[in-house]
Parts: structure tokens; C-alpha cells; sequence
């Protein structure tokens, strides 16, 4: 599991700055990140979320082939910590939130089809969000219940899908490469909710 930082949202005032608090001045939490490939459960893995399974910690399963880059993760991450402090959650809990953040639109339905693991799904990022690692016993969890084997990070790239990805995002032909596919998708999901 690699321990990913989230980026500060806001920089504490100056001491001389009429503004005496700023929203999220607090440390926000880490991601904690394990990349799983040739999963060969993925039908069971995805059952098992649905019913809320104990044996499933608690996280969020990421088709790999949705993200271009972990900035995409970062990002769907502290949107959901921002909205939970806030108390403006579409979802039901983090977990769904940050599916939901990674999506270009406000269906919830979507988001969870296209972002979560599916019954087809290959390469899956397990997301944990802590101010800690999950402990040794969530890890050999997550070994158990997931067939597959664990990756580093490093090779995320490896298992994106930018067709699918352009077709998701509504970005065309325009995104030739991952540079700018990767701008096109933080744009879209930093301006959801505010284009109609």
C-alpha cells in the first residue's frame, strides 16, 4: 500500500491578514493507495461491495482504466473530504464520494458504473483515506479478497484506457495524448455542478 499526500486546499493567513479563520486549515488525511492487476475475482470483489460485506474494508475500488493519473485520484479525494466537513455529500459515505468526484456529471448511478470496479474490471487502485496506513491486518484482508496481484503505483499508467476515457469525459479527438487528456479531465471534474 503506497501513502499518497494530499495537496493543502488553503494556505493559512498571514499573521497580519484580517481574515481569522480559513476553511481546511487543518492537515488533511493521506490516500493510501494499492494497485491490484490481472484481477481474476472481480465479479465476486464487485458482489461483495454491494451487499457491504464485512470482509470488505473500508475504501473504494477504481477501475484503473478510468484514471490517467493519480492527480485525478488526489483530486476526487479532498472534493469528498471538502464536502463531508462541509455536509454537502451527494453520497452516502467517502468512499461513494470520491467515485462520484471523479465523474464529469451528477449522476450518482454513473459514476459508480463507470469509476467502480466492474465485472470485467482487470486492474483495480484500492483508496483507503487516513491520517495513518490501515494496519497490516487490512492489507492481508485485501490480499484475500482480491485475486490479483499488488503493483506499485508507478505502474498506473500502464492500464489506462484513453478511448474510454475520451468517451467518458466527452473530450473527442482532442486528446491526443496524456498531458492533455489529463487537463481536459481535471477541468471537468473541477467545473461540475457549475456548467449547465
Amino acid at each position: 500500500m503506497q501513502t499518497v499526500k494530499l495537496p493543502p486546499l488553503f494556505t493559512p493567513p498571514t499573521p497580519d491578514s484580517p481574515v481569522p479563520s480559513v476553511p481546511f486549515a487543518t492537515p488533511l488525511p493521506d490516500i493510501h493507495v494499492t494497485l491490484f492487476r490481472n484481477i481474476r475475482n472481480a465479479v465476486d470483489v464487485r458482489n461483495l461491495v454491494i451487499k457491504g460485506d464485512p470482509r470488505v474494508p473500508e475504501c473504494v475500488l477504481i477501475n484503473a482504466a478510468t484514471i490517467v493519473d493519480v492527480f485525478q485520484i488526489q483530486m476526487a479525494c479532498t472534493k469528498a473530504l471538502l464536502h463531508q466537513q462541509q455536509g454537502i455529500m451527494r453520497t452516502r459515505s467517502l468512499y461513494s464520494e470520491i467515485l462520484f468526484n471523479l465523474s464529469p456529471t451528477n449522476n450518482i448511478s454513473d459514476a459508480i458504473r463507470q469509476f467502480g470496479i466492474s465485472d470485467t474490471t482487470t486492474a483495480v487502485a484500492v483508496v483507503m483515506v487516513g491520517m495513518q496506513a490501515p494496519p497490516e491486518e487490512v492489507r492481508l484482508r485485501l490480499l484475500t479478497l482480491i485475486e490479483g496481484e499488488p503493483i506499485p503505483l508507478s505502474h498506473l499508467p500502464e492500464f489506462t484506457d484513453l478511448p474510454l476515457i475520451n468517451r467518458i469525459y466527452k473530450t473527442g479527438n482532442v486528446a491526443a495524448d496524456r498531458g492533455q487528456t489529463l487537463a481536459l479531465v481535471v477541468g471537468a471534474m473541477a467545473l461540475k455542478g457549475h456548467l449547465s
